[in-house]
């Protein structure tokens, strides 16, 4: 089944995690996940792979429940309802994660939920972003990822922190 134009369904419920474990749920979302995956693929990857002539597959979209534990995800997680996907975008072997985010949060995309740079290098780099497309909350909120000095993951407005530069 397809998403959209170059995405599948297959790509966004990809999970080395339940096939591992064997969760087979994670291979049949309900159609409600369907569409919604459908809204994140046509309305998030679909504008960045145009607007930044870049391919890609995400490395992970809708979880179902199993999945989500056993990676630790939020009880509330966007991945939970096919709302979220997370991406460490490559161009010529070199992540460029932090040029698709200034791309993201400078208009390249118009609507979008959650926008997380995900434990960003000491050069603001993340290793992976995750872009979040929930079409009842389109409330454009910008968040970096952190681990605090106990280890645990932290995230803090990315407008208010040392990774913003006006």
């Amino acid at each position: 089944m397809n998403l959209s134009f170059h995405f599948s369904l297959k790509e966004f419920i990809n999970s080395e995690t339940a096939t591992k474990y064997g969760y087979s749920e994670q291979w049949n979302p309900s159609e409600e996940v369907k569409n919604n995956l459908i809204d994140l693929a046509v309305n998030t990857a679909e504008p960045i792979r145009k607007g930044l002539d870049l391919a890609f597959s995400p490395t992970c979209g809708f979880r179902c429940k199993r999945v989500n534990d056993k990676v630790g995800g939020a009880s509330d997680s966007e991945h939970l309802y096919g709302n979220a996907f997370d991406e460490t975008f490559i161009r010529n072997g070199k992540n460029v994660s932090r040029e698709v985010f200034d791309w993201i949060i400078a208009g390249g995309l118009s609507k979008w939920s959650k926008l997380i740079l995900e434990f960003p290098d000491k050069n603001g780099i993340p290793r992976w972003l995750h872009i979040g497309y929930d079409k009842n909350n389109l409330s454009k909120q910008v968040l970096v990822a952190e681990k605090n000095m106990l280890g645990k993951t932290v995230y803090t407005d990315f407008f208010k922190s040392k990774w913003y530069k006006k």
